[in-house]
């Protein structure tokens, strides 16, 4: 250590004495340490799952039981692979509405869904003659914060690469690229 006094002073010339103790150099290293950021550790995102309900009812009064197995038709067209998933409820309330319930049955079936898809029940209430009602659950994210200059670290830096997932799990098919069709 006398070394190192010696270069020192002859260094920084005469009459200036520095001298460096392992405890000076201790305590200098542990205030440069202090000077770095901490990062947060990865908490993942929080995800909702909120339900959607599609209700169709009908009267075959007003639109006649042609037009309201045409609606029908339509609804279980369109709702098909969501139907395939989760299911339909159905209820019916009159004579009327039990032979537009039979329809709905077979029309479900010709389009390639099977009965044991459909919960039929008969209800006692006053209301449509039939009404049919599926439930789709949805995934809502979080909303991610920027991060902004000087603070880095200090929020959670994973939020937008969870929240890109969790979509890619929900929803697969939106990160395939789409294809071109010919005309």
């Amino acid at each position: 250590m006398s070394q190192l006094h010696q270069n020192l002073t002859s260094a920084m010339g005469k009459g200036i004495s520095l001298t460096l103790t392992p405890c000076m150099l201790l305590l200098g290293l542990m205030s440069l340490g202090g000077c770095a950021e901490t990062i947060n550790e990865s908490q993942g995102t929080a995800i909702t799952l909120v339900p959607v309900t599609q209700t169709l009812s009908l009267d075959a009064g007003d639109k006649g039981l042609k037009g309201a197995k045409r609606e029908i038709a339509d609804f279980i067209q369109v709702n098909k692979a969501l139907i395939a998933t989760q299911g339909i409820s159905l209820t019916w309330r009159s004579e009327s509405g039990k032979a537009l319930a039979d329809f709905s049955v077979q029309q479900a079936s010709s389009a390639g869904l099977l009965a044991s898809q459909f919960a039929i029940a008969q209800a006692q209430d006053k209301g449509a003659d039939i009404s049919l009602s599926l439930t789709e659950y949805r995934v809502l994210t979080s909303v991610c914060d920027y991060p902004s200059i000087g603070k880095f670290g200090a929020g959670d830096s994973s939020c937008f690469v969870d929240n890109a997932r969790w979509q890619s799990m929900v929803n697969p098919q939106n990160n395939l690229p789409k294809q071109q069709v010919a005309k």
